[in-house]
């Protein structure tokens, strides 16, 4: 114990007190590396245990039968394909519509109502229509008043012969095969005041027939229309409105009647379109041959 506390050697005791203070340093710096080494170690086999034994998951235990949900969504009982039997408006289907003839409804059921789109199930024919000046239509679409509507109760004047002319245009002289022709009507205003023109299907009646002796009609507005309310449209003092048919080159029947099969042949055709009170106008044109 003499010598540990008073060093024996050659040198100056403090020289030895040094050394073993550098030496006590070191095993004290060892030590806390080992210990941290220690730690780290069962950190990371902690973090390892932890991997293999995930927390189980929680899972939604079943659910009484009383609530589950038999029928698909919608609120009612789906036939499936296509549309139902409900009223629609404008589609394909064998209800009473003033459109393109077709197939029987769309997809497998009975087609989609009392639209104003397509005949009745057998080549039904149609023309459809544009809104606004000289807008061109759809087939099968018809129209409807746009901006030159006017209410149904409205006090405007009714358009009269002498102030108001009809004129009809064909979009062309001749239409290639395939080509379905463009009819312009418009209600031209030479008078002094504005005036209303019923422009229904009904009322300001276009028709299509063949050209020449014992001419035949094709086709008729007023056959099956689109609609039956009227379509009342102002046509201004000094200006004039006008609205477009497109033609399917298909057969039309009163009353939505089951018109005759295919489309017309290469030829010639007049169409001609009349209403109340107002003189007649026609306009020539040429299906031409394949």
């Amino acid at each position: 114990m003499g010598s540990f506390r008073r060093p024996v050697g050659p040198l100056p005791s403090a020289i030895y007190w040094r050394r073993r203070a550098v030496l006590l340093g070191l095993l004290a710096v060892l030590a806390i590396f080992a210990i941290l080494v220690i730690n780290l170690g069962g950190g990371s086999e902690n973090a390892a245990d932890e991997g293999k034994n995930p927390a189980e998951s929680i899972t939604p235990g079943p659910t009484d039968d009383s609530s589950v949900i038999d029928n698909p969504p919608g609120g009612r009982d789906e036939d499936g394909g296509g549309s139902g039997d409900s009223e629609g408006s404008g589609g394909s289907g064998d209800e009473d519509g003033g459109g393109s003839g077709g197939s029987e409804g769309s997809g497998g059921s009975d087609g989609s109502g009392d639209g104003g789109g397509s005949g009745d199930g057998e080549d039904g024919g149609s023309a459809g229509g544009g809104s606004g000046a000289g807008g061109a239509g759809s087939a099968g679409g018809g129209f409807d008043a746009g901006s030159d509507g006017v209410p149904a109760g409205s006090s405007m004047a009714a358009c009269a012969a002498g102030d108001v002319e009809l004129t009809l245009r064909s979009q062309e002289r001749s239409y290639a095969p395939g080509e379905r022709p463009v009819f312009e009507v418009t209600a031209v205003n030479s008078g002094d005041r504005d005036c209303k023109l019923d422009f229904s299907p009904t009322s300001t009646v276009l028709t299509i027939s063949a050209a020449g002796g014992g001419a035949s009609q094709w086709w008729a507005s007023d056959d099956c229309p689109w609609t039956t309310d009227p379509i009342l449209l102002a046509v201004p003092a000094g200006s004039e409105v006008s609205r477009t048919y497109e033609w399917d080159m298909r057969a039309s029947e009163p009353r939505c009647a089951t018109p005759k099969a295919g489309t017309a042949g290469a030829g010639s055709y007049e169409a001609e379109v009349s209403a109340d009170g107002l003189a007649t106008a026609t306009a020539p044109f040429v299906l031409e041959k394949a």
